[in-house]
């Protein structure tokens, strides 16, 4: 008995308890893992495809200004876009 007259109950860390409560940490961290890997995925779909659509729009965007250049060109020698040469 303990001073205080109660029996006091002393963890061994190797106990049930602390084993169960350490697989309980390794599976919440394995999950959390599993959860990163997949939102990096997702965020890595989703990088993938606004980069594809930026680049999509870039060559619409220069295509655009080429015409406008072309235009302006024939504009500044006296001739419509559609005059035939």
């Amino acid at each position: 008995m303990s001073p205080t007259g109660k029996d006091t109950i002393m963890l061994d860390p190797r106990s049930r308890d602390n084993e169960s409560a350490a697989d309980d940490f390794e599976a919440t961290m394995k999950r959390a893992e599993v959860m990163v890997d997949r939102a990096a995925e997702r965020m890595g779909f989703y990088a993938s495809k606004a980069w594809r659509e930026a680049r999509r729009l870039a060559a619409r965007a220069r295509e655009e200004a080429e015409d406008m250049w072309v235009e302006a060109q024939l504009l500044s020698r006296g001739k419509t876009p559609d005059d035939d040469d």
